[in-house]
């Protein structure tokens, strides 16, 4: 049996996922060209544009992009349900309650703690609704699924140079712990950040790590705050494996997913909260500060966990029978929908959208676990804000602890953190909700 499906990897679902891939990679999307000129022609080009200032060049973006998604609707739903059935068969064959079930053994999740994150998020759609009512107002209009990423004014926050940023983060960091600064000053000292912007240099932010050694922070820092969080956010995974390599084995040095982002998300809320405190008389950079990390929260909070929903309703008509692409376009403008209330304008054309995320096709049931992993780094800066110096040391703990325990007891034993009980998920949410006021309270 385990040979057979060796072998199906080459023709099985794998295969239907290469298919997606090739041919997402070989579309063409129709230009659209800006304000000043510039002409946008690729999906990450186009994806862009959705910050842009104009209104209707999001729209033209957002629409030249779900064109290609209609036109594709049928060819992506195929792929989908055979990728799901590919799950069934599997889980069949080696007696897998269901496609959740499996992936959530992998992920060491119980299935009450996935379904209190579920039902946590759900109930606090408020949130999502109440930030978008407040951005629409702000903005004159009515905000639509093209417009989320929508700036909130013309007006540019000042830059922020590279020295300033790492000077910055470590008096943010110092304020938690002088040691854990001292840790993170010694990344600057000894050149294991190579955050200089050059010609060829891949995108995005990455943290490189070999057991025994320490880690890399590998990013491009372009003198804005957005630069400076991702540097926030790297420095993280780097001190959490410094404290791993202190105390762990090469087998236990890799932590689980739900663990791995705590590091990098309380630091980017110790610096937040740092930057809010000296930002003084500034209100335009208090807003532009509560504004960013409000969407970051929200889209890892309720987006994320808006996709695992899809796959719960797709895996489980999987067990049934076929499906097709219609039943998916009916069930994501649905969820999405829910999501939304009266906030947010879903387009029509946001039915097809579910056909981008790569991870349905792929790793099924891993898009929660960003919404999981959010809430654990949440509750544990709630519990820092209520015990103060009193919580370091078993913070200091968990990091240190890899993933030599289960997520959950480790959580529990450490930082008094109880994922299987729903108080621990509406408790990280009233954090969100206490931004959304320091928010209002700007405008």
């Amino acid at each position: 049996m385990e040979q057979t499906r060796n072998q199906d990897s080459l023709t099985g679902r794998q295969a239907f996922i290469q298919l997606r891939s090739i041919h997402l990679g070989e579309q063409e999307y129709e230009p659209v060209t800006t304000p000043d000129g510039n002409t946008a022609s690729t999906e990450a080009e186009l994806g862009a544009l959705l910050f842009h200032p104009s209104a209707e060049v999001r729209y033209e973006a957002y629409q030249s992009v779900r064109k290609v998604m209609k036109q594709h609707n049928s060819l992506y739903g195929f792929i989908l349900n055979t990728v799901a059935q590919d799950h069934k068969i599997e889980n069949q064959m080696r007696s897998y309650a269901s496609t959740l079930d499996k992936q959530l053994l992998v992920d060491e999740v119980s299935e009450p703690v996935f379904r209190a994150i579920m039902e946590g998020t759900r109930d606090r759609f408020d949130l999502w609704q109440r930030y978008y009512s407040l951005k629409g107002k702000a903005l004159g209009q009515k905000i639509r699924t093209c417009d989320v990423y929508a700036p909130w004014t013309t007006e540019s926050t000042p830059p922020i140079s590279y020295k300033v940023g790492v000077e910055t983060l470590l008096a943010a960091l110092d304020q938690f712990d002088a040691n854990y600064a001292r840790r993170a000053e010694e990344f600057f000292l000894k050149n294991w950040v190579d955050a200089k912007v050059r010609p060829g240099k891949r995108g995005g932010a990455f943290c490189s790590y070999t057991y025994g050694k320490h880690s890399y922070l590998l990013l491009s820092y372009t003198d804005d705050y957005n630069s400076l969080f991702t540097l926030a956010h790297e420095m993280g995974h780097g001190l959490h494996f410094a404290w791993i390599g202190d105390r762990q084995s090469y087998f236990n040095s890799n932590p689980p997913m739900v663990l791995a982002e705590i590091a990098s998300t309380f630091n980017e809320l110790l610096l937040l909260d740092y930057l809010l405190k000296t930002a003084g008389d500034n209100p335009a950079l208090k807003k532009s500060l509560i504004t960013r990390q409000l969407e970051d929260q929200l889209n890892l909070l309720f987006r994320q966990s808006t996709i695992s929903r899809l796959e719960l309703a797709v895996h489980d008509r999987a067990t049934q029978g076929s499906f097709d692409h219609q039943f998916v376009n009916q069930e994501w403008r649905s969820l999405y929908q829910e999501l939304c209330g009266d906030a947010v304008e879903v387009l029509p054309e946001h039915q097809y959208d579910w056909a981008r995320i790569g991870h349905i096709y792929f790793k099924p049931f891993y898009c929660y676990q960003y919404t999981a992993s959010n809430i654990v780094s949440l509750a544990c800066y709630q519990k820092y804000l209520q015990m103060g110096k009193d919580f370091i040391p078993g913070y200091l703990e968990l990091l240190a602890a890899g993933g030599s325990l289960d997520q959950v007891e480790a959580l529990r034993k450490y930082v008094d953190v109880d994922l299987e009980n729903p108080a621990t998920i509406h408790a990280a949410l009233k954090y969100v909700e206490s931004l959304l006021d320091q928010l209002q309270a700007t405008l």
